[in-house]
């Protein structure tokens, strides 16, 4: 997350820490910020006096390659910054040196940028299981019994790495582990409804897939690989992180508003494919789904979470699951009572256009919404001195 800045540029050392602050409003007041060198008093610790100098005149707030920073610090260390690199209002890069300075070849990478969040690990698992599952199912023994075992060695595996993470020091609870209710601020209200409906109809086409892919590729295209089916909600999956990783830079808005019309475009190419008897063409749909599916995720959770205050922020986002979940299991639900009466695939066509609709209205309220999130980020790069200081 550099922007267009090459660390290697000005120095060899490997990356060794990078940290990500989550601010809500908009990039320019953060970055301004962090280049206000007279303030860094006020948020950086035992800062006493910074001075500032440039190789020609600039404006206030503005800094150039060459401007360069000494930084007292109580105790009597003083240490030397130089702006190597400078990309307003993105982000500047810094080498720092100094007698007591503990670090060779250091430089320091600051930088805003409208921030997302994203569920790459979540959905992966997803697709995973789905695409294991029909492994176990086709060719593997006792597929109902191994699939569980393997299911429960990995939740252990999982346990043990939960147990191993350092806690969180920033909060000291005492007490047991309680049920905390859902809850929406009333200030957050409207944006909740649109990010939740949108959650809604996203988790609405993953339901479908999770639950209704082999009935489709059976009843509808004549085939009956269980390996198959857990291949095509793979596909979705493998398509839902791809898009996360490729759009990670994106702000909440845009992501949620473009995922949900991709995601719309593709159960409408699924339900074409349902009609024409394609295969070819469900894996495609699939796909555009799947992308869609990631970066609605992305962008909602991410929206959500960024406009949630900080004391209520697992209140907030717990209901905006809530929405998620039975987004994943009502429509579903509804299509599987009513495809024995009037057909499996005229269900789909109900269900297409169901969820289109509540896309669209969903994507209608998030271009009404005027919220982003952003993140800065800090990325050092340095060696250790050896030898003395």
């Amino acid at each position: 997350m550099t922007g267009g800045f090459d660390p290697g540029r000005f120095t060899a050392a490997p990356l060794q820490t990078q940290g990500v602050i989550r601010f809500p409003g908009s990039p320019d007041p953060v970055f301004a910020r962090i280049t206000d060198h007279a303030a860094m008093t006020g948020w950086v610790p035992l800062l006493k006096t910074v001075q500032v100098s440039h190789p020609k005149p600039l404006p206030p707030g503005q800094s150039m390659a060459g401007t360069a920073r000494m930084l007292a610090f109580r105790g009597g260390v003083t240490v030397r910054e130089e702006v190597v690199y400078w990309d307003q209002p993105c982000c500047y890069a810094y080498t720092t040196e100094g007698k007591y300075w503990p670090l060779r070849d250091y430089v320091g990478f600051m930088g805003v940028q409208a921030a997302t969040g994203g569920g790459g690990t979540f959905v992966s698992g997803q697709g995973v299981g789905a695409l294991m599952g029909g492994v176990f199912g086709e060719w593997l023994p006792e597929p109902l019994r191994l699939v569980w075992l393997v299911y429960l060695a990995a939740l252990i595996v999982v346990l043990v790495l939960l147990l191993l993470l350092p806690n969180d020091t920033r909060r000291h609870e005492p007490g047991w582990l309680y049920p905390t209710r859902l809850a929406v601020p009333s200030s957050m209200r409207a944006l909740f409804i649109a990010y939740a409906v949108g959650a809604f109809a996203m988790s609405a086409v993953v339901g479908l897939y999770s639950s209704l892919t082999p009935s489709f590729l059976h009843t509808l295209l004549g085939l009956s690989s269980l390996a198959l089916a857990g291949s095509v909600t793979f596909v979705l999956m493998l398509a839902s992180v791809l898009a996360q990783i490729v759009c990670r830079s994106w702000n909440s808005r845009k992501a949620g508003v473009s995922g949900l019309l991709i995601v719309t475009a593709g159960i409408i190419v699924v339900t074409a494919a349902a009609a024409v008897s394609s295969l070819a063409l469900l894996l495609a749909g699939s796909g555009i789904a799947g992308a869609g599916q990631g970066l609605a995720f992305m962008g909602l959770l991410a929206g959500v979470n960024g406009a949630a205050p900080d004391d209520q922020r697992g209140e907030v986002v717990s209901a905006f699951y809530v929405a998620t979940w039975l987004g994943a299991a009502l429509p579903v639900l509804a299509v599987g009572f009513a495809a024995p009466g009037i057909g499996l695939l005229r269900a789909a066509w109900i269900f297409t256009a169901v969820i289109a609709v509540i896309s669209l209205g969903a994507t209608a309220g998030l271009l009404k919404l005027k919220h982003t999130t952003v993140g800065a980020w800090v990325q050092p790069a340095g060696r250790l001195k050896s030898g003395g200081c």
